[in-house]
Formats: structure tokens, sequence, C-alpha cells
């Protein structure tokens, strides 16, 4: 399938036309517009034949780029590791049966202040130019040359790596980052990220052979032509220079070059708000697009960054927003920008947007949201469609602490803006979305229609409930910091990571209930290899967050609806933030793969300073040896 990029212009309402030059017939932004494009792909696909062998080249090495930065309405330089030298890494497709075989190759540095590592505690950031590579999400091998994260490549060295997608993958929206521990937060955080796209052809009439059927083959329009794909992947990339007089980080580069280059108080769960930075949507703040009234479009939204939570709405602006001018040209304070916000943004008159996938698997049913909460790790899969013409702000929402992991109240920010030109579609979003799919997909089963007349998707869910009576196994995990040890500690079960110990031993074909919880703030929960499905999520008072009558009654300390949980149960997926005082009750099968694994809090400076676990699946009946099991 090809990929359309997104058209890189924004419409102007007449009475700024003059900000704008005409070229090749398309209104573009001057040069003080920042327009959104798809990240780069790799490689072109040029056969929709499923088991091909797909070759991509990695390379991990320092860039220089520039990020905008809105308060002095300025491009800041930056000098950070990288793939291929970009923002953000290139996109990768696959389908289910394909062999992706990665060379990565590092070319950072072989001088490297950071290393050796700390032999006497591994729990230290060390070594920042050694990298690996992690498939977040992807059901296939954790050994040997696979999707191991246990091996560490330093400078100028390489490694292939063969990833074998089963022929009964999912397909769906996973990602691809560094996961070496002791430098993966700062890898991350600089860029080292990319999405990879699993994709599906199989139709709903062959399930009953291929045991599978993918929702890709419903999303299309009626002439056939799948819907237009957008991929939007947001990084939090916290770059400073140096420190102020009083021994503070600098975030004010003031024209000097933004690097990432050590831990200590450039992470943290106070420093991102302090930094001012803004959320990158593909490797831009506050790009602005165009959209057509009544064209469905699929989002494959990613969370690919470090040290913050997103709520993303999308609200229609005022008719007429004088304020796009000011936001063009003017440098603002982040004081400023809330109050840009509040007087062009339209808050209560957000738009649907109707999420199919979570963390790359098609779930039962759509679900209508008006606010996507992404924690790190969090992929979303939407169809997004606007019903009049006009402009509409794409909001990263306010929130209070106890639904964010910094643990700190968030300000409402400007993610980026949206141009939707046509004329308008009446009815409601729900019936539109039905007849839509509907007209273009006639040649369904009837059952398959029923399912889709009422927005479910049962025939194309990967994967069966996992009922109580097949559970044969119990797992709890509790999250933990001790801030009062020096240093501090970051704990799973009262125990640092320790890279000799095998702290849980899964066996093949079996299925664990997993009780979850944090007894210190909130840390997204993600295991490798195998996705768990969400069976029960209890408050802090003991009690379920969906009472009897099926409502959701999860809030937060000012009593408003907390959108974390509400739709999340029944749903499978690989990341889930653990509230703390909150027991989440989870149900994963291991299945198809053996072999050693981690799992940890995708807080990923958590990770890199002890708050991970090694995991190993086992065959029935093999001993294993080597580690401290």
């Amino acid at each position: 399938m090809n990929v359309p990029r997104f058209r890189v212009a924004l419409l102007c309402l007449q009475w700024c036309t003059a900000l704008f030059v005409v070229a090749s017939g398309t209104g573009a932004f001057s040069q003080d517009i920042h327009t959104l494009a798809e990240p780069v792909e790799i490689p072109s696909r040029v056969s929709p034949v499923r088991g091909q062998d797909i070759y991509v080249n990695l390379e991990v090495k320092y860039a220089d780029n520039t990020i905008y930065n809105p308060t002095s309405s300025k491009l800041d330089r930056v000098k950070l590791r990288s793939y291929n030298g970009a923002l953000v890494g290139p996109t990768i497709r696959v389908r289910p049966g394909d062999a992706l075989y990665v060379k990565l190759t590092n070319d950072l540095p072989k001088d490297d202040p950071s290393c050796p590592a700390h032999e006497e505690n591994p729990n230290i950031p060390n070594c920042f130019n050694s990298t690996n590579l992690h498939t977040h999400g992807l059901h296939v091998s954790p050994a040997g040359d696979s999707d191991n994260v246990l091996l560490s490549l330093p400078p100028a060295t390489s490694f292939d790596y063969i990833f074998n997608l089963p022929k009964n993958h999912p397909s769906g929206t996973f990602w691809y980052h560094s996961h070496r521990h002791g430098s993966t937060a700062l890898q991350v955080s600089s860029g080292m990220a990319g999405a990879l796209i699993v994709e599906g052809d199989r139709p709903a009439k062959d399930k009953g052979t291929n045991g599978i059927a993918d929702v890709d083959t419903i999303l299309k329009y009626p002439d056939g032509k799948p819907f237009d794909e957008h991929i939007l992947l947001l990084e939090q990339i916290a770059y400073a220079c140096g420190t102020t007089p009083d021994g503070k980080v600098n975030w004010d580069c003031g024209g000097k070059v933004g690097v990432i280059e050590q831990y200590g108080a450039q992470f943290g769960p106070g420093t991102w708000p302090a930094s001012g930075r803004y959320t990158l949507i593909n490797g831009e703040v506050q790009p602005t697009w165009t959209v057509t009234t009544g064209r469905i479009q699929r989002w494959r939204i990613i969370h690919g960054g470090v040290r913050d939570t997103v709520l993303m709405k999308i609200v229609k602006a005022k008719s007429q927003p004088l304020g796009l001018l000011a936001l063009a040209k003017k440098p603002m304070s982040l004081a400023e920008q809330a109050n840009w916000v509040a007087q062009n943004c339209l808050i209560d008159q957000p738009v649907l947007v109707w999420e199919f996938a979570v963390d790359g698997l098609t779930r039962a049913r759509f679900s209508g949201k008006t606010v996507n909460v992404f924690q790190p790790g969090y992929r979303s899969d939407v169809l997004a469609f606007f019903q009049e013409p006009g402009t509409y702000c794409v909001l990263d929402e306010q929130a209070q602490a106890s639904q964010t992991i910094n643990q700190q109240a968030k300000d409402r920010r400007l993610l980026g803006l949206i141009q939707a030109s046509g004329s308008p579609v009446p009815g409601t979003a729900r019936d539109y979305l039905r007849s839509q799919l509907l007209l273009a997909n006639n040649d369904l089963p009837s059952s398959v229609k029923n399912e889709i007349d009422n927005l479910d998707l049962t025939t194309f869910a990967p994967f069966q409930d996992i009922p109580a009576e097949a559970v044969t196994g119990q797992q709890s995990l509790t999250f933990f910091i001790d801030v009062n040890s020096t240093p501090i500690k970051y704990e799973i079960d009262g125990q640092p990571y320790d890279p000799g110990r095998i702290d849980r031993t899964l066996n093949l074909g079996t299925v664990d209930e997993w009780t979850l919880t944090s007894k210190f703030v909130n840390h997204p929960f993600h295991i490798h290899v195998n996705p768990f499905q969400i069976e029960q999520i209890l408050n802090p008072q003991g009690q379920s967050i969906i009472n009897a009558n099926g409502d959701c009654i999860d809030k937060d300390a000012q009593g408003n609806l907390d959108p974390q949980y509400c739709d999340q149960i029944g749903v499978f997926r690989d990341t889930l933030l653990t509230k703390q005082d909150y027991k989440i009750m989870l149900r994963s099968r291991y299945e198809t793969f053996t072999g050693e694994f981690v799992l940890h809090c995708h807080i990923l400076d958590h990770e890199d300073q002890g708050m991970m676990q090694n995991v190993v699946i086992a065959a029935p009946g093999v001993e294993l040896m080597g580690k401290n099991h």
C-alpha cells in the first residue's frame, strides 16, 4: 500500500492571504509556518506479497537538526543521537510472514566518558554511545539475533537483526526504539524512535482458513482505495545547554546548540514541565495540515516520548482565529500560549475520533473519544473526519496530577492546527462512520455487515477473550521508588534490576493472571513478546472503576471523570499505566516463543535506573541453566 504524504499547506482565511506564497496552484505557508510531513519511509514496498525478505539499514549517529521554539519563535539548533540523521526514525513496513533484516550500525564516537559501565551498580545510567534495538509490541522471538534487548552494541560496530514475523501475526501499529539498559531514556529522548507498521490483507471471508481477519481490509473509501493514512509520532526531546550559574539545567539555549548528554536534572518528574519544551509530531512543533470535510483518514498515533502524558483532543477554532498571525510571527511564553488557546480554541466543541486499535491490536468494537490518553509507549489507531469546514485546534489537554506520569498537573498546550475545507456533512458522526464503512464494504458476509452497523469489530479482533477457567497461574507485581535510599532505588517487587537474575520463569502454553499495583507514583507497565488482556481495575478504595450499570466511576480528586481506564476493560495491549494504589488485573497467554526478555516501567529513565525485571519463557520440562533462577 502506498502511503500518501501529508499535504503541507494550510488554507488561510481571506483576511490573511498576504501571509502565504502561492506555488504550483497550492496555498503554501510562509517559512514561519511549520507544516507536517510523514516520517521518511524505508524500504519502499515493491510487492504486496507476504513472506518477503525486507532489508533495512539503521545508522545511529550524531546529527544536527533544528526544533521550533514557540517561546522565542525561532528554530533552536540541536545536536542529538539519531537514526539516519533525523529527529524521528524512518517508518518500516512489513507483513505477517515477512522476515525483517535490520543492519544496525553504531557510528557514535568511541570516546564515551560515560563508559565503562558501573559494574558495582548497573542501574547508574551509563555508556550513552552504546545501543541496541527493540521492536516494541511485535510477537517475535526475544532470543539471539531477534528482539534481544540484552545485547549491547558499542560504538564503531554493527549488528544484523532478523525479525521473523509469524504468518498469523496481527496487523497493526508498532514501533521500534533503542533499549540498552543504562542509555535507553537518553537515546529515545533524543529522537531514536520510529514507526513499525504491520500491514494486513486477510479478508473476513477467509477467516475460517486463516484464523484471523485484518481490519485493514475494511478501512477504505467506496471506490475501493484505502483510507488516507497518516503517522503521528509524538516525542518529547528534552534538549538543554549546560547549566545556569546556580547549577540548574539551562533550558534557555539562547543561540547555543541544544544537547542531551546527561541524566541528572535533565530527566525526572519535574524536568519536562520545567523545560518549557513542546511535544513534537513527526519532528515538528505545532505543525499544521489540511483535510477535506467528510474524507475519513486513518491516523496511527504513537507515543514515542519519554517524559510526559499526552491527552490529545481536537476542538473547533473560532471562525476567524485572528491569533493565527501571532502564532506564526510572535514569540509567546507558556502563559501567552495558554491565553491564545483560550481565545481561539472552542474547548467545549470537541471532535470525536474513533479508536479501533490499541497498541497495534484491533479492539472488539470502535470507541468514540473526545480525549485520547497517551502514556509513553501507547499507540492508538483512530479514524478521524471533519463534518464542518474551518480551523481546528489539536490540543494536549490539561490534566490533574493523578492522571500523569510526572505527578504534576498539566496545562493545556497546542499540538497543531488543522484546516478543513469542503462542504458540511450532515448527521451524527456515528451514523456517518457507519454508513461510509457499509457503503465501501457491501461484499462482506451479512453477519460482518451487521457487526459494522453496530460499530462492532469482533470479526477483526486478533485474539479471543481469556476466560477465568483458562488461567493456570498467578503473577503479582509492585512498582516502588525508595526515595529514602542513597542513591534512590527504582524497584519492582522490592528489588532494583539485576542483569544476572531471572525474576520470573513462565511456561510456554500456560495462562497467568497478573495483579499490578504501585506503592509510589504512577508507572506505565510494559512487557515484551506477549500482550495481555485487561480484566479488571480497582480504585484505591477497592471498587471496580465500572459499576453494576456498566458506567465508569473513575474520578479524579476534583470529581471529574478520568478517561484513563474507562474503555479499557477487555482490551488487549502491551503497555498500561499503573496508577498509585490502584489494582490492575490482567491475563496473558504465553504462546509460540521461548527465551529471555524483560518487563519494565516505560518511563525510560526509571527503567535505566532499575525498574525492570528479567523474564524467561521456558518449554515445559526444560531445565534452565546459566543465571540465578
